[in-house]
């Protein structure tokens, strides 16, 4: 029994050693399959109500997402209306139909979830309780009970708050970033200033914020995301049931809306802003792509080479300056398209009396994405990464992704199977596609470093750069 006893011992000692992984050798990826990441059909009804249904087959939850696109606040008629209106919502909201502690003892009782807004909203439980909550929901949007002490209260904070505005109106302060974006488009063609309304709440009365409610809440601007086990037609059903009396209103102008800006900035330049007792010296070089705006046909590829420029920690950025010198803790870069054409960008905080050898070395990774190919492994780690947060952001109950982009849809024109799509476009980026991008996108030549440090122990040292300009922190020509 004894020997018995050792060989099984020795057996699998042995099984073990052969067992051994073999560490100085990266394991091969498997095959790449595709992503199940669901798809989104859209329903049109007769009101004008946009649906997007995305149908997960078994599983016992719902989410529904109701978007009510609103003017930008600074672009509304009534500010002082909306904000009232928006208090009704967050304190106790209670309807014609039901109290507050209804509404919260049936959402407690089916253990579900709901955040409602004058924007809409979500809730969330199980389908089988699903005609318990939608009313609720629905009725909260439309019938909303505003009373004189919505009106009352919240009036008299905001006198406060606009009598304190007014007397600290003088005390403006410096704005880099306003600085940097007239050196890069010039000062009269960056976006229009917005001038800061003075909020008056005198004569506003109840009927007003009613009538408020009922031009805002309609359906010519409203889309509902249904995320769950549900058909066309139990959707279309579901939504004529709770919504069918909506009306359908005004249609108002969509909030993404391109408009480019051209960079004017031919040329470098170095801004130098006093920060004498500051720990660590903050640099950041900023570009505009100009060409490059909201979802347009190579924002793949743009993001595939941010994340080997600097968007991640095996990035060309962070390897030089964290890992190989050690000059900071963190650096990173975003080159994304926006609604203005795009930017470029490279920050982060670094060792005192350390810029000139990080505009050095930020400067190099520029040119050394823009005119070498990057290499196999690189791409590689880089698409690797970006397919595994995209995967787990699309996990099956994920419902964020499906959300943001059926606020965004129609404004852009895109695909039903847009989410679909994006992995196998990730897979199909070629080094030949960052290095067209890179030459086009990344500028060492055309940008502003705006670096905050030390002034008198910095002067003279980025001369070699490109125009220093000086700055003490109010944003004046510094004196020496």
């Amino acid at each position: 029994m004894r020997i018995f006893i050792i060989y099984i011992i020795l057996l699998l000692n042995t099984a073990c050693v052969f067992s051994q992984v073999d560490r100085t050798k990266a394991p091969e990826s498997d095959t790449p399959t595709p992503i199940n990441v669901g798809k989104m059909e859209t329903i049109k009804l007769d009101n004008g109500l946009k649906i997007y249904l995305v149908q997960k087959t078994g599983y016992p939850k719902f989410t529904i997402n109701i978007n009510i696109e609103q003017p930008a606040i600074n672009e509304d008629e009534f500010p002082e209306i909306r904000e009232i209106v928006n208090s009704a919502f967050y304190k106790n909201p209670s309807t014609k139909k039901y109290t507050n502690k209804e509404i919260e003892s049936t959402f407690k009782f089916y253990g579900a979830d709901k955040g409602i807004t004058l924007n809409g909203g979500f809730i969330r439980g199980l389908k089988r309780d699903i005609d318990k909550l939608l009313p609720i929901c629905s009725d909260l949007l439309t019938n909303i009970i505003i009373t004189e002490d919505n009106i009352k209260e919240f009036s008299g904070k905001k006198k406060k708050e606009n009598k304190k505005k007014k007397n600290s109106g003088k005390d403006s302060k410096f704005n880099k970033n306003d600085y940097i974006d007239s050196l890069l488009y010039g000062k009269t063609s960056q976006k229009k200033e917005i001038k800061e309304k003075q909020l008056n709440y005198d004569n506003i009365n109840i009927g007003d914020c009613y009538n408020y409610l009922k031009r805002r809440i309609v359906t010519s601007n409203t889309s509902i995301l249904i995320f769950g086990d549900f058909t066309k037609e139990e959707s279309k059903d579901l939504i004529n049931r709770y919504f069918e009396n909506w009306e359908k209103g005004k249609k108002l102008p969509s909030s993404h809306q391109t408009k480019l800006n051209k960079q004017i900035l031919a040329k470098r330049k170095i801004l130098v802003i006093d920060a004498p007792n500051s720990s660590q010296e903050r640099i950041s070089f900023n570009w505009g792509l100009n060409d490059a705006p909201t979802y347009f046909n190579k924002h793949i590829e743009l993001e595939v080479l941010n994340e080997i420029f600097g968007g991640s920690q095996m990035s060309y950025v962070y390897r030089n300056l964290r890992e190989d010198k050690g000059l900071c803790y963190f650096v990173g870069s975003s080159v994304s398209p926006n609604a203005s054409g795009g930017t470029g960008a490279v920050w982060g905080s670094f060792k005192q009396g350390k810029s000139e050898i990080v505009i050095e070395n930020i400067l190099l990774e520029m040119l050394r994405i823009k005119n070498m190919d990057v290499s196999d492994k690189d791409l590689k780690i880089a698409k690797g990464s970006l397919i595994g947060k995209e995967s787990r952001a699309m996990s099956g109950i994920a419902t964020t992704p499906y959300i943001s982009f059926s606020m965004v849809k129609d404004d852009y024109n895109l695909p039903d199977n847009y989410l679909q799509t994006r992995i196998p476009r990730i897979y199909n980026v070629s080094k030949k596609d960052i290095r067209t991008m890179a030459e086009k996108y990344i500028k060492p030549f055309e940008c502003v470093i705006s670096v905050n440090g030390n002034v008198r122990e910095i002067k003279g040292k980025l001369e070699k750069f490109g125009e220093v300009i000086y700055l003490d922190k109010d944003g004046k020509i510094f004196k020496f």
